[in-house]
């Protein structure tokens, strides 16, 4: 995307864009084979928010070379560009995925139950398809929670949901997003 051309969505009753992001770690980004760069994604949601657009942000955790310091990044790059809404996923691969397959084939996928995979709202009975080598299943729950609160409890971005609350139904929406992310805290 550039300027013009989300300015032209804006004008065209745009009002919110969904960007995968997925990482904030370049190393992360070009294992994805996205195509994109974490300088060129800031750009991107700088430029949606520029034309008055809403931005959300997903995110993920668990690429084969995902560590730690990746999932350091990646925090602190969500917390830096102006997303209006983020999520933050352990990765999940479905078959005909090239992952998927790469996993597979190395004998390092942990289960083929799809309708298992990273439910969000319950951690705990969450399970994943694969955790990297310098991870744990814990690692990545952690990293998941760690993001949300992070994310959402900022005194900045508290204040800016205040002051955009405009009805009783804001109000509601909102509770209903702390508690979801306290139960995956």
């Amino acid at each position: 995307v550039d300027l013009p051309l989300l300015k032209r969505m804006k004008e065209g009753g745009c009002w919110q864009i969904a960007f995968g992001l997925e990482s904030g770690s370049q190393k992360i980004l070009d294992e994805m084979k996205k195509g994109t760069t974490v300088e060129g994604n800031r750009i991107a949601v700088e430029w949606a928010h520029k034309a008055g657009i809403n931005v959300r942000g997903f995110f993920m955790f668990g690429m084969p070379s995902e560590t730690k310091e990746t999932i350091k990044e990646t925090i602190k790059f969500a917390l830096s560009v102006p997303v209006d809404v983020a999520s933050f996923y352990a990765i999940t691969m479905y078959p005909g995925n090239e992952l998927y397959e790469q996993i597979k084939a190395e004998g390092k996928l942990l289960h083929e139950d799809y309708s298992q995979y990273n439910p969000i709202m319950d951690k705990d009975k969450q399970v994943f398809a694969y955790v990297p080598p310098a991870l744990t299943a814990q690692d990545l729950k952690n990293a998941v929670s760690t993001a949300y609160k992070l994310f959402y409890f900022r005194p900045a971005y508290i204040i800016k949901q205040l002051f955009k609350m405009s009805s009783l139904e804001d109000v509601k929406r909102n509770i209903r997003g702390v508690r979801a992310v306290l139960a995956i805290s």
